[in-house]
């Protein structure tokens, strides 16, 4: 009974199935013969097949219907291929109009024409790029980012053991130029050789996560800034400025802290958040900035924020 339905429903349905298991349907009849060369989501997850990669890749730019886009790619874990592999098959998703691309992949694959070839797509709206560390890999080879990163229709960047250059002087500011970006989330990322400042400037961003990244100051210019989450072992050890005083900001999340550092470096914190209406800290925060007599510093805060609503602990 299920032959009878349409295309599209079948399509769909077959889109939450792993790329081999959808392709196996191809021999269930006729019916069913060219369904799976018409489908716009795949999703790759690795076997023990040490081929199986460069196979998939093969059959996506070789026999798929190439007059139907490729909106959704999902490349999970480690991957048995050449680069030349991966850089092929996004190459070809780019060219069918991709649009939602998730990466978690080898950190071996740190070449540099992986980031250049996805900054050519006009479609992606999402981008998730995160390179997989096992457990005995000591010495892993994060990809370094580019100085400057321009998708012009992208909407949410994940990123995750990226490592970041500078763009001018110690800082780098590599999303400016995302004029459409709304939601990053930057995860156990590291700013190297010169760079120490992390400047996050762009205007449409409104939601922001910055979850153990190593740099020795965060800056952020992000006028429309309306969620911000923060957690990592020594925030309060980095210093955060900001150019705007974010009056669109709703809610403040901080959490996983170890300890705080420099009290004058707290309070510079709670001076640049000072608009946000809601606060959030775990036990973890509370426990950290006893040190710096937190309650008497909690109570000058919401005194002097008069747009705060509530304080969540």
């Amino acid at each position: 009974m299920i032959s009878k339905l349409p295309d599209c429903i079948l399509l769909h349905i077959m889109s939450f199935l792993k790329a081999r298991d959808a392709v196996r349907t191809c021999i269930l009849s006729k019916r069913w013969k060219d369904l799976c060369k018409c489908l716009t989501t795949l999703t790759y997850i690795p076997s023990w097949d040490e081929n199986s990669f460069k196979n998939f890749s093969s059959w996506v730019r070789s026999s798929r219907d190439h007059s139907c886009s490729l909106l959704n790619l999902t490349i999970e874990t480690y991957i048995n291929g050449s680069e030349e592999d991966l850089y092929t098959l996004i190459q070809y998703a780019i060219f069918h109009n991709l649009r939602h691309l998730k990466l978690n992949i080898n950190p071996s694959y740190t070449s540099e024409s992986l980031l250049p070839l996805i900054s050519t797509s006009h479609s992606l709206t999402f981008l998730e790029l995160s390179y997989h560390r096992s457990w005995y890999d000591r010495d892993p080879k994060n990809p370094i980012f580019p100085k400057s990163f321009h998708l012009p229709a992208l909407k949410t960047l994940n990123l995750e053991r990226v490592y970041f250059v500078a763009t001018h002087g110690q800082c780098a500011d590599p999303f400016s130029n995302c004029h459409m970006l709304n939601t990053l989330v930057l995860s156990d990322c590291s700013l190297i050789n010169d760079a120490q400042v992390l400047c996050i400037s762009n205007y449409t961003l409104s939601n922001l996560t910055i979850s153990w990244v190593e740099a020795c100051q965060f800056s952020l210019s992000t006028p429309n800034l309306s969620y911000f989450t923060i957690s990592g072992s020594f925030i309060f050890h980095q210093l955060l400025f900001s150019t705007c005083n974010f009056s669109f900001l709703q809610q403040v999340s901080m959490h996983g802290l170890s300890y705080v550092g420099e009290t004058s470096i707290f309070l510079t914190w709670l001076q640049v958040l000072a608009n946000v209406k809601i606060l959030k800290v775990d036990n973890y925060v509370i426990q950290s900035i006893l040190h710096v007599s937190y309650f008497s510093i909690l109570y000058l805060f919401i005194l002097s924020n008069h747009n705060i609503l509530a304080i969540t602990c």
